[in-house]
């Protein structure tokens, strides 16, 4: 295509018409189906960077706030583990620090020995298999 030539314009129509045809192929797939006898399929879900959002709430802003959270995560977690018998639940890390929630355990009210952050708590809670160290684990 040259410079001089108008760019391809995507139509509504061109949109649906490739989603659609693209959400075909994907249901043809062989993962797609049930797993044989002799073999097996997992699932994968992943978190990152949860900096201490348990609760739908925006500690900045001080209010409610349903598009964040491990709590609005739970939902979407059950959904797949309903569907699928065979699903691991993994965090990438930086989950400890990022918000005032955050900064209050570490600097306030402090960890006694025994005590668990709340985070693990909800981690535990959601039932994670695996989670790996971010640089917030260490600050």
């Amino acid at each position: 295509m040259s410079l001089h030539q108008a760019p391809y314009i995507l139509s509504r129509r061109t949109f649906l018409g490739g989603l659609a045809a693209s959400s075909s192929l994907i249901l043809l797939h062989p993962f797609a189906v049930h797993a044989s006898p002799r073999q097996a399929h997992l699932r994968l879900m992943e978190t990152t960077d949860i900096h201490v959002n348990v609760l739908p709430y925006d500690y900045y802003a001080d209010q409610p706030n349903d598009t964040m959270g491990l709590a609005r995560t739970a939902s979407l977690i059950d959904a797949v583990r309903a569907e699928s018998t065979n699903a691991m639940l993994i965090d990438n890390g930086d989950f400890l620090q990022g918000n005032p929630m955050g900064d209050y355990i570490a600097y306030e009210r402090g960890m006694r020995e025994g005590d668990r952050h709340p985070v693990i708590d909800a981690m535990n809670v959601l039932g994670y298999d695996v989670a790996t160290l971010g640089n917030h684990e260490f600050n």
